[in-house]
């Protein structure tokens, strides 16, 4: 069955933030904030290879300076960077331990 992921910055009704929509064939749907990096990783594991519309650069990021290098990298926080080759294989790694997370 086929689906459809959508991630957009919410201005109305829920209030100002990042959310996601699936939306299936069927007319199920799922969707809620993207409050935190966890919850992005989570989304785009179960949802990610239904993204549609929205290219890298737009993704939410949830603050530290960044990366120098952002080729793989979907998202980030102070400490940590949401990575893949896909956006449903990702992972969290410490910034540390990524090349040129750090601008170095």
């Amino acid at each position: 069955m086929a689906a459809t992921l959508r991630i957009y910055f919410e201005q109305e009704l829920r209030g100002r933030g990042w959310v996601y929509r699936v939306e299936h064939a069927d007319g199920r749907d799922e969707s809620g904030p993207l409050t935190s990096l966890e919850v992005r990783e989570s989304v785009l594991k179960r949802w990610g290879e239904h993204l549609l519309g929205l290219p890298w650069v737009e993704l939410p990021t949830f603050g530290g300076v960044r990366p120098r290098a952002t080729q793989r990298v979907w998202s980030w926080d102070e400490a940590r960077l949401l990575v893949g080759e896909s956006a449903c294989e990702v992972a969290l790694v410490r910034r540390e331990d990524v090349t040129d997370a750090r601008g170095r």
